[in-house]
């Protein structure tokens, strides 16, 4: 799953820094970066999920072509 956690969605209602913890086999994502992936339709039924290594650069919003 992706998904933001109850405590990250707290600390975006405080306007506190997020603080990512390990998952095990879910994607934690931040709240306002889950909302702006869900903006630009990533998670539409049929889209296609490429999971990036952290080293490598993509960019900030990426758009289906």
């Amino acid at each position: 799953m992706i998904h933001t956690t109850p405590d990250n969605e707290a600390e975006t209602a405080r306007n506190e820094q997020v603080s990512l913890e390990s998952s095990h086999r879910c994607i934690h994502v931040k709240p306002r970066e889950r909302d702006e992936l869900a903006k630009a339709g990533a998670f539409k039924r049929g889209n296609k999920l490429v999971i990036h290594r952290y080293e490598v650069h993509v960019p900030k919003v990426w758009r289906a072509p």
